[in-house]
């Protein structure tokens, strides 16, 4: 009965684990979703602007032009925080699983112990 109970609470604290990994990638995908659609929209406002503003001068459409290229660069910024923001939930992930490993080995030996 004893090691029914440990392996309900093994269970548990498996499922625990797997719930809490899952949360993280879910989190992470759906902050990121967001991004290209914010981007795709602002990107369109630069050119329509731009077109308009060619037609009538050419000091505004020079300034828009720096303006888009400037948010081109910070799309680059932003999609290299995103690869930076990826590697560190894969290493909170991997350290998880580490803990986690851990915790089933210390179960295991206080079970021998018993």
């Amino acid at each position: 009965m004893l090691q029914h109970s440990n392996t309900s609470n093994d269970s548990k604290i498996k499922n625990l684990n797997i719930n809490y990994i899952n949360t993280l990638i879910e989190n992470n995908k759906n902050y990121w979703k967001k991004i290209p659609l914010t981007i795709s929209q602002i990107v369109l406002i630069f050119i329509g602007d731009s077109i308009i503003l060619f037609t009538k001068s050419y000091m505004f459409y020079f300034v828009i032009m720096v303006y888009f290229i400037s948010f081109v660069l910070l799309s680059f910024l932003l999609l290299y925080l995103k690869r930076v923001n990826d590697r560190k939930n894969k290493e909170i992930i991997n350290k998880e699983n580490f803990y986690f490993v851990n915790l089933c080995k210390n179960i295991d030996e206080i079970r021998l112990l018993n």
